[in-house]
């Protein structure tokens, strides 16, 4: 994988973490949880397809903070 689909996957998730701010809420939450344990476990694999691969830019990229 090249960074143009790390952008493009960075780019749905943030667009998907949006779209919940919408709607507040115990779901919103577990939705807003289960795509960042999702994005998590991407970073892992993209990882390993690229060594040079920034998990935290990438995370960042996504809206999700590493608070």
């Amino acid at each position: 994988m090249t960074k143009k689909h790390f952008i493009a996957i960075a780019n749905a998730f943030r667009i998907e973490l949006d779209y919940l701010k919408c709607f507040p809420g115990d779901r919103s939450d577990a939705a807003k949880d289960h795509l960042e344990n999702l994005a998590r476990k991407l970073c892992t694999l993209f990882k390993q397809d690229n060594s040079r691969f920034d998990s935290e830019r990438f995370m960042k990229a996504c809206g999700i903070s590493d608070s």
